[in-house]
């Protein structure tokens, strides 16, 4: 059995109270104390108990962040940002995973609250009164990040609709012939689920297509885009992912059109760089964005309001260098 904070108590001359204080890095415990208590923890392997104080206080100091997938390197990137931001405010992350899927991301939100955590960062699948009516049944802070749900709700995420247009603006200076958009969340998942940041995209290009008089054409299927594809024309794709597989059909498919089409999307993913034909992206900051919605949840869990926060973005061309 392991030491109990009574007992550390008492090698070090002090008071339970304070050393709960000093392992929690109180302001009010003197320098010399916290020292000291902390020296007595290592030595004699102290470990806090955390159930007993969850019991105690009702606070788990967990934060469940629910996210789609990590087979998508963009997830598992801002995953990273997020534990190790809540990390250095001493909590503690619990990744679930939707999937896509509107059931199961209710199921796994219910799951993190059978493990009790104090809040929630949220990437929703699910949208409407009802989905709503659920989270705020669970009557813990919630921030939502990039599909937006009502303005009840705190949002952290990038202006996609001005980061889209940008995008747009980027590839039409580079004189192609049409700029199409190709986003296959766009169709029949965008019925059943929540595709807010991919619709945002598309309304940039649109956007954009209405300031700058470009030719283009929206596509949620990839066969029809490339059957339409001619040399010269540019693609701007929702995501990193989705350019890669135009870019590998046309090379598969169509391989006289592979180092003619200019590609382009959105996450800036790493791997980018080792592919030999490099496409544009917009790149946003995880540790940014994990900092501003830490941010939100600090105040919601202090009961504080808390505003949107919007995280900036860069446009990166192909060479990796970024486009004013």
């Amino acid at each position: 059995m392991g030491m109990t904070s009574q007992e550390l108590a008492a090698i070090c001359g002090i008071s339970r109270g304070t050393v709960d204080r000093a392992l929690k890095n109180r302001p009010e415990v003197k320098k010399e104390t916290r020292e000291r208590v902390l020296a007595a923890a290592r030595k004699y392997g102290y470990r806090p108990n955390l159930i007993g104080q969850t019991l105690v206080s009702g606070k788990s100091r967990t934060i469940g962040v629910v996210l789609f997938d990590f087979t998508h390197e963009f997830f598992a990137e801002l995953y990273s940002a997020f534990e190790k931001g809540a990390d250095q405010k001493g909590y503690v992350t619990f990744p679930v995973l939707s999937y896509h899927e509107p059931d199961r991301e209710i199921e796994v939100i219910n799951r993190l609250m059978d493990r009790r955590v104090d809040a929630l960062i949220l990437l929703p699948v699910n949208q409407g009164p009802d989905f709503e009516a659920f989270l705020h049944s669970l009557s813990i802070p919630i921030v939502v990040m990039a599909n937006r749900l009502s303005d009840a709700f705190a949002f952290s995420g990038p202006d996609d609709r001005r980061a889209s247009a940008e995008a747009a603006q980027y590839l039409y200076a580079q004189h192609p012939r049409r700029i199409h958009y190709f986003s296959p969340p766009l169709g029949k998942q965008a019925k059943t689920t929540n595709c807010y940041a991919q619709i945002v995209r598309r309304d940039g290009w649109l956007d954009a297509r209405q300031k700058l008089h470009f030719s283009g054409t929206e596509y949620q299927s990839a066969s029809e885009i490339l059957s339409q594809l001619e040399p010269g024309d540019a693609v701007l794709a929702s995501s990193d992912f989705y350019a890669l597989e135009i870019q590998a059909r046309l090379r598969r498919e169509r391989p006289e059109l592979a180092e003619k089409i200019l590609l382009m999307g959105f996450d800036g993913l790493n791997i980018l760089r080792f592919f030999p034909q490099r496409i544009a992206t917009v790149r946003f900051s995880h540790q940014e964005w994990a900092e501003a919605a830490l941010s939100q949840l600090a105040d919601l869990l202090a009961g504080r309001k808390t505003a949107d926060q919007s995280v900036s973005h860069q446009i990166i061309a192909p060479n990796g260098e970024f486009y004013a």
